[in-house]
């Protein structure tokens, strides 16, 4: 039994199906995708990667990273913003030698935003699918953050 048979009064499409309504936090994570992709779009136009290979997020007004002036060891965020504007820019393996975190971002997030859409339009509730995979999806992140940072300490201390 659906809601149309619980519901007679409501008047129902013809043909429609039964769609568990939406919430705030779909709409939240179908904004997000397609706001981080325009972002990206937008930072290859304002933004010219650092030659330090972190910092180009300093253009934006944002300060600079803390954690490497006090201990001249990278965050496991720097080089992000630059490796993504590379990226942006069309410059996929200097993106990754900068950091490979901000290519694997660059690359996710259209990805991402195309699949956001494509399953908004299906009528899948977005928080919920993701809320679904959590865990997978922490662990994922973290480990991938993880060995980019690795990665940036190692080529940091070469330099």
């Amino acid at each position: 039994m659906d809601r149309r048979d619980q519901e007679p009064d409501l008047d129902w499409p013809e043909g429609a199906s039964e769609t568990p309504a939406r919430g705030g936090a779909h709409w939240l994570v179908l904004l997000g995708f397609i706001g981080g992709t325009l972002a990206m779009v937008l930072l290859a136009f304002v933004a010219t990667p650092d030659a330090r290979g972190h910092g180009t997020h300093e253009q934006l007004g944002l300060s600079p990273c803390r954690m490497m002036q006090w201990t001249g060891i990278p965050c496991p965020g720097c080089g992000v913003t630059t490796s993504v504007t590379l990226a942006a820019q069309g410059h996929p393996w200097q993106s990754f030698l900068v950091q490979p975190f901000g290519l694997l971002t660059a690359l996710a997030l259209p990805l991402l935003t195309l699949w956001s859409i494509v399953e908004h339009r299906r009528g899948v509730d977005l928080y919920r699918k993701i809320a679904e995979a959590r865990k997978a999806w922490i662990w994922w992140t973290l480990t991938v953050c993880a060995l980019a940072w690795t990665y940036k300490i190692v080529i940091t201390i070469i330099a």
